[in-house]
């Protein structure tokens, strides 16, 4: 009688252990399912950042792109002033 008794103990033990096993190895693929969607959204975004600077390298450097880019730093020509044109609705009258 005591070892049918013991022999089930010893089935149970093995099913919920075989049980916690599965359980551990699903909850653990799920995170990691989560990880690599969030891995793949951040290489997405880099490799449309590295084809924005991979065209920004191609671009042409001409003088006028030279300028554009002195001109959006805030650098300018000797002589030449910034001039920054304020919205006409603004503007108050007397």
């Amino acid at each position: 009688m005591k070892t049918k008794m013991l022999l089930r103990i010893i089935c149970l033990t093995v099913i919920v252990g075989a049980l916690a096993i599965i359980i551990s190895s699903r909850i653990a693929a799920y995170e990691n399912e989560k990880k690599i969607a969030k891995l793949e959204a951040q290489k997405e975004a880099l490799l449309l950042e590295n084809q924005r600077l991979e065209h920004d390298l191609n671009e042409d450097i001409t003088d006028a792109y030279i300028i554009r880019i002195m001109r959006k730093l805030g650098y300018y020509f000797p002589g030449e002033k910034n001039i920054t044109v304020s919205d006409p609705e603004e503007t108050t009258e007397e």
